[in-house]
Order: C-alpha cells, then structure tokens, then sequence
C-alpha cells in the first residue's frame, strides 16, 4: 500500500495553491508505516541487496556481516516525517527518487544541506522536470504551527528553494552524480532541458507539512499568501499538508529499523 485512503480536507487554488491530506483510519495507518512508510524510511531495499551480497560472496556468518546486517537506531519522528511526505509525493504525484538520502547520511542524527527530497516528477505533457521539495514534521497544536516562521521555517525555506541559484546548482549537481551511469541519467537530462527553456516554471516546488494533529486550513493558508507575494505569481509552487491519524510519538513503534 503506497498510500492509505485519505480525505481531502481542504483545498485552496491562487499563486500558492494548497492542499491537505487526513488519513485517519488508524489500522491503515499502522499498516502503512510498518510497509511503504518503513521500506522508505530505512532504505530497505537497499538493505536488502546488500544482504545478499554478502551471504552470496562468501561474507555469510562472519563478524563483518554481522557489523553490516546490524540493526539501526530508531528514526526520529522528523525523519519518518519526510520518508511520510517522500511517500506521499510519489502515489499523489508520481514522483521518482533517484537515491535515498540515507545514502548520503554519515550519522544516524546527520543534517544534509539544500532541499529535504530532490527528484522528478511527470508533468500533464508527460515531460519530467525537477521535483524539490521542504519538509516539516510538528505536534505543535498552535495554527499554523511555529514550524512554519523564521528562517528555518517551511515559508522562508521554500522561498530560498525557489530564489537561491546557489542551491540549485548544488541540488543539480547533487542529482547529476547519483544518476550518472544509470537509467534515470535520461530524466535528469530531459528535466534539465525544462529547466533551460524556463528557470521558473522548469521545477515543482512543493513544501510539505506532516502533522498528527486535527486539520485545518489555516496551518498553510497564511503563509501561502505571504509567499505568493514575495515570489509574485512566478514558478510552480504549491504546499501540502499531510494529517496522520496516530501520534508523532507513536510513529517509531510502528516504523521500525527491522
């Protein structure tokens, strides 16, 4: 099950368009934490493949496997958060993640730079571009939660993402090196083509908000007025807000490392 059934709750069109997503029957939930929502979240296939390799290369029973195999730390409530949004954008979106950015990881707590989920994403005419996407994780039972001001926060961050030439060069680097040799360097190069036509409207941009709290459309309204004012109406913007029928808290009992 890539995505539990969900109720749209709200949603609003305009410059930042807005949406929000309650999955509230909680068996399903469970069910989707424990299946699509862990294998994301642990970069289980991953795991998987690396198993194999190692029991089919002759590594089987050893201290080395056994190191390798061994059972990781619990994921936070924040990035489980983000494997929820990764998940998410791709039943509802169709998105395509070339890497899994644990990969990229050195430390179970490590914080990488630039854009929470990079990727593609099919557009109406069937042509890919770029998916970048923020994502923010909050019980807070403030509306909209505090989550979503300050520099750090889901508004300002989706703004850089959308401005800041630096770090889409670092996101497109980023991509160019995990595709190379494979058989989605041809999406990165069909995305680049987009994003050479049109700078703006070449790229999705979408920021997400995961919450566990009871819905509403003030959690993203304010602030997809303010950002469709500072950005003016330019580039395909838009925020989503995901509503977990169990508690954050909860989550890691559900979503586990094994």
């Amino acid at each position: 099950m890539l995505l539990p059934d969900v109720d749209t709750v709200f949603s609003s069109s305009g410059p930042i368009p807005t949406l929000g997503l309650s999955t509230a029957e909680v068996a399903q939930c469970i069910e989707w934490l424990k299946g699509a929502v862990r294998q994301r979240a642990y970069d289980a296939e991953h795991e998987a493949d690396l198993a194999a390799y190692l029991e089919a290369d002759g590594f089987d029973g050893t201290d080395l496997q056994a190191i390798l195999l061994a059972t990781e730390e619990p994921l936070s409530e924040k990035d489980i958060g983000e494997a929820i949004a990764e998940v998410a954008l791709q039943a509802r979106e169709g998105a395509i993640w070339p890497t899994n950015r644990r990969r990229d990881m050195r430390s179970v707590r490590a914080s990488l730079p630039g854009a929470d989920i990079v990727g593609f994403v099919p557009g109406l005419d069937g042509k890919y571009r770029f998916l970048l996407a923020e994502v923010k994780t909050s019980s807070d039972r403030k509306t909209p939660p505090s989550i979503m001001y300050g520099d750090k926060g889901l508004e300002y961050q989706l703004y850089a993402l959308a401005l800041d030439t630096n770090i889409l060069r670092r996101l497109l680097k980023y991509l160019f090196v995990r595709v190379k040799g494979t058989p989605q360097f041809e999406l990165w190069r069909h995305a680049l083509r987009e994003l050479a036509i049109d700078l703006e409207s070449g790229k999705k941009l979408v920021g997400v908000l995961v919450r566990d709290t009871q819905p509403a459309a003030a959690d993203l309204s304010h602030h997809a007025e303010l950002l469709g004012k500072k950005l003016g109406g330019k580039g395909d913007v838009s925020l989503l807000a995901l509503y977990i029928g169990i508690p954050a808290k909860d989550w890691p009992l559900h979503c586990t490392p094994y």
